[in-house]
């Protein structure tokens, strides 16, 4: 069945993007210096998690997916800001990519539960 919700579908595509953004960027930070972005790495690490949950929920219209999402949300979030402390294209991208994804997150929770085609 496919998705027919252009906000979901929306929301699944940036979610795919954070996910590939947070995985470059937590390695990047691995390989350059792990001591000083901790913070980074544990963020990039969570939110990648959360963003792929959101997607295999928001996939199969889940009644769960808008709360997943509201969490995904205030995540992306706290990742994007501290990406953004980083200089580096790739640390720029992964916060661009975050707020994108948080604010989709963000306007699927606040539509509420999905309703699943009859």
């Amino acid at each position: 069945m496919a998705i027919e919700n252009p906000l979901v579908e929306q929301c699944i595509d940036n979610c795919v993007h954070c996910v590939r953004w947070c995985a470059e960027c937590r390695d990047e930070c691995l390989t350059m210096d792990p001591e000083t972005m901790t913070e980074c790495i544990r963020l990039c690490g969570e939110c990648l998690e959360v963003c792929r949950t959101c997607i295999v929920l928001l996939a199969g219209s889940s009644p769960f997916a808008h709360r997943i999402c509201a969490v995904s949300a205030e995540l992306c979030y706290a990742c994007a800001t501290e990406c953004e402390k980083y200089e580096g294209e790739t640390m720029q991208a992964c916060a661009e990519a975050c707020r994108r994804c948080a604010a989709s997150c963000n306007e699927v929770a606040q539509a509420g539960p999905l309703r699943r085609a009859a």
